[in-house]
């Protein structure tokens, strides 16, 4: 018996799910600017930015007003600046940012599940039963 079809697997419509879930960001990342921010500790908060067809991910030392979770949809303009307003940006900022396109992540989500459902499939095949797998038994006299 032959293994299920490759569009009865679940492991493909997650993949699938993912790979639509990333192009519709790039698509939404030209419109508009998502924000999500976190405070760890009242001096290190994180951030990660949906922006001008980039995820940017932002660890600020400064600074921040309690808030510990926040989401910001804004319109993307040219005057628009992505940083949320409960920041405090006179003291000093001292931290690493990180700028990935939406682009490198398709890829590098694309090439490890393409590659994962290849090889199960393969193995999938060698192992059922009535394939042309391994066989046992007596060779011959």
């Amino acid at each position: 018996m032959l293994p299920r079809p490759l569009h009865r697997w679940k492991s493909f419509w997650l993949g699938v799910f993912v790979v639509v879930f990333l192009g519709w960001a790039w698509a939404r990342s030209l419109d508009q600017w998502d924000i999500l921010d976190w405070a760890v500790s009242k001096e290190e908060f994180y951030s990660l930015v949906n922006l001008e067809q980039k995820l940017r991910i932002v660890c600020n030392r400064t600074e921040t007003s309690g808030a510990t979770f926040r989401f910001q949809s804004i319109e993307a303009t040219e005057e628009a600046v992505p940083v949320p307003p409960w920041i405090e940006t006179t003291s000093s900022v001292f931290g690493w940012q990180i700028d990935v396109a939406h682009w490198f992540l398709i890829l590098l989500f694309l090439l490890p599940w393409t590659t994962w459902l290849v090889g199960r499939s393969r193995r999938m095949k060698r192992l059922a039963p009535g394939s042309a797998g391994p066989q046992t038994g007596s060779h011959g006299p």
